[in-house]
C-alpha cells in the first residue's frame, strides 16, 4: 500500500512539472487522471480471527468434542495453574486436556482447564461452583464439551 502511494506522489509530482512547462489545461487532466488512479487502489481487507468461537443454535462449532464425567468442587484459593478459582474453572487431566485450554460445557458454559485434582484421571473434568449446595445440584454428569486450544 505504501509503494503504490508513494509511486502516485511520483507520479503526481511530475504532471504538475508538466503542468508548468506546457500548460494549465494539459497539466490539469494529467493530474486529475493520476489522482483518480491513486484513488481506486484496491487493498484486500485484513484477515481477522474470530477471539472467541463462533456459535451456531447455542453450541459452538469447531473444537474437539470429548464425552467426558463431569464432578464439581467448591474449594476456594489457588489453582494448579496459579489463577484463583471462580466461575469458569475447570480441573482436567492435562495429559487429556491441555492447562490453558478453553472448554464449553452444556449446563455450566465457558471454562478454561486451569486446575488437576489428584482424581482427575482420564476423561474426567471438576467443575468449580462456588457453595457446596451448587455441587450437590450438580451432581455428576455424563457431557459432551467442546474443547478447543489455549488462546495465544
Amino acid at each position: 500500500m505504501r509503494s503504490v502511494l508513494l509511486v502516485s506522489m511520483v507520479l503526481w509530482l511530475a504532471v504538475c512539472a508538466v503542468a508548468e512547462e506546457n500548460s494549465e489545461v494539459v497539466g490539469r487532466e494529467l493530474g486529475e487522471m493520476f489522482n483518480a488512479a491513486a484513488l481506486t487502489v484496491e487493498v484486500p481487507a485484513p484477515k481477522v480471527k474470530p477471539a472467541v468461537p463462533s456459535v451456531q443454535e447455542g453450541v459452538p462449532v469447531g473444537g474437539r468434542e470429548l464425552s467426558v464425567l463431569a464432578y464439581s468442587y467448591c474449594l476456594r484459593g489457588r489453582t494448579a495453574s496459579g489463577r484463583y478459582t471462580q466461575h469458569g474453572t475447570i480441573a482436567v487431566d492435562p495429559r487429556v486436556i491441555p492447562l490453558g485450554s478453553r472448554m464449553y460445557v452444556p449446563g455450566y458454559g465457558w471454562g478454561v482447564a486451569a486446575d488437576t485434582g489428584g482424581m482427575i484421571i482420564g476423561n474426567k473434568i471438576d467443575l468449580w461452583r462456588p457453595t457446596t449446595a451448587d455441587c450437590y445440584s450438580w451432581g455428576v454428569r455424563r457431557v459432551k464439551i467442546k474443547v478447543f486450544p489455549p488462546a495465544r
